[in-house]
């Protein structure tokens, strides 16, 4: 039986993503974390410099995202895999990470879309997804335009 090439890499990339969960803990959720969190309101990726959206803390705030600055942080600085897919005719590229509250044996996806807005990459979401949702999302990919090397 052959397999699916498409469907094999979105295997080996989700075995990679449970092999390098990050261990987090609790980051307050407040106006001075997030800016020392992202100073000048931009993070250095694999990618390049990455500017936060307008109003991605009171998003957060607004959504009930309180809990995942930290997970934003990491999910941005140091992605296990980073996929560019189009969207209405628009690339985005979805920085994927996850992550395990200590003490927990529960893995969370966390997905951050970061798209192109006048030459400048821009963060607009960050939020949790499901395992399938994620799957999903890299076998419909454009592209794999980066992976964590194992060990690092």
């Amino acid at each position: 039986m052959d397999i699916d090439n498409t469907s094999e890499k979105a295997s080996l990339i989700a075995e990679k993503l449970e092999s390098m969960v990050l261990p987090i803990g609790f980051r307050e959720f407040s106006r001075e974390e997030y800016e020392k969190s992202f100073p000048e309101g931009t993070i250095k990726t694999p990618l390049g410099i990455v500017k936060l959206g307008a109003h991605q803390f009171e998003k957060m705030e607004e959504k009930r995202r309180k809990g995942l600055i930290a997970a934003m942080f990491f999910t941005l600085k140091d992605p296990v895999v980073i996929i560019s897919e189009i969207t209405d005719a628009k690339e985005a590229w979805i920085y994927i990470k996850t992550f395990r509250k200590l003490g927990s044996l529960k893995i969370t996806y966390v997905i951050s879309v970061v798209v192109h807005i006048d030459g400048q990459a821009v963060a607009i979401s960050t939020g949790k997804r499901k395992v399938k949702q994620v799957i999903n999302k890299i076998k419909t990919a454009r592209s794999i335009l980066y992976q964590k090397a194992e060990g690092s």
